[in-house]
């Protein structure tokens, strides 16, 4: 079997983040219905405050890792000679800006009383933890399709 030709850099960067967005938005669409979150009795760092959050944003992360994974492999189907480091920087400038418009639309500064660094950490956490899902797809990228070639070429 031919050895598959490796995606453009230029092009493997505008497809991680064109097709991570949309996944994301689909997944965000699928699984986050409006109405299904309503947050009552937000205080400061009670338990029924970091339930609340922690659950939505476990369920807003988890929208998201088909999108963090289709880019990572994409990146890691590419010919950067450092496909890990570009991952990690796609992924983290691709989050930083996405933050700021979520920030502007920020649904927690309505609650009244809310201490804002809960949302914001999970937040956080949400982020880092798709960045490391995008970086894992690319390490393993290239073992699967050394896999994928033995098992086909035999």
């Amino acid at each position: 079997m031919k050895a598959l030709k490796p995606l453009n850099g230029r092009l493997a960067i505008l497809l991680a983040l064109v097709g991570m967005w949309l996944f994301a938005c689909i997944g965000i669409l699928l699984e986050i219905h409006p109405g299904d979150w309503l947050f009552l009795g937000l205080h400061g760092h009670d338990a029924n405050t970091i339930k609340q959050i922690g659950l939505f944003f476990m369920a807003w992360t988890s929208a998201q890792f088909p999108a963090a994974y289709f880019a990572g492999v994409i990146i890691g189907l590419s010919d950067f000679s450092h496909p890990l480091r570009t991952t990690f920087w796609t992924m983290a400038g691709y989050q930083l800006c996405f933050s700021v418009i979520r920030v502007v639309q920020w649904p927690w500064m309505k609650v009244p009383g809310l201490d804002q660094s809960i949302p914001v950490l999970a937040h956080l956490v949400s982020a880092f933890l798709l960045i490391g899902v995008s970086v894992f797809s690319t390490w393993l990228t290239p073992k699967c399709l050394r896999v994928i070639q033995r098992y086909i070429t035999h």
